[in-house]
């Protein structure tokens, strides 16, 4: 039984995607090529993310259109069951370029549900 409720789901995937940003901030693509331990660790956050996104009542998802569900969770899709199709380029500039916006889009959607 799940007895979470969706501000719970909300605040774990941000405090998850606010991980993402300290991993990713000012990481070269070289380097996160070169540091498996950075690779897993970044995209066993964005698993996270999508996991809890993923558990977001429909009801309440439906109140941020500007949140890419479909397209977070599809990542955690990836991730977890073709994740020898992984492409660290897309996975860095999901992490330093998109991430950002996601959390933002959070932080409304817990501000209108609060």
């Amino acid at each position: 039984m799940n007895d979470r409720s969706a501000l719970e789901w909300l605040s774990e995937a941000r405090d998850y995607a606010l991980e993402v940003q300290k991993l990713a901030s000012g990481l070269s693509q070289k380097t996160f090529d070169d540091d498996r331990r950075t690779q897993f660790a970044l995209c066993f956050c964005l698993i996270v993310v999508g996991e809890a996104l993923n558990r977001v009542p429909k009801d309440v998802q439906a109140l941020a259109p500007d949140i890419h569900w479909v397209t977070v969770i599809g990542l955690r899709n990836r991730l977890v069951h073709s994740y020898w199709l992984i492409d660290t380029q897309i996975i860095l500039r999901i992490a330093q370029a998109d991430i950002s916006a996601l959390v933002s889009s959070i932080d409304r959607l817990v501000e209108k549900i609060r």
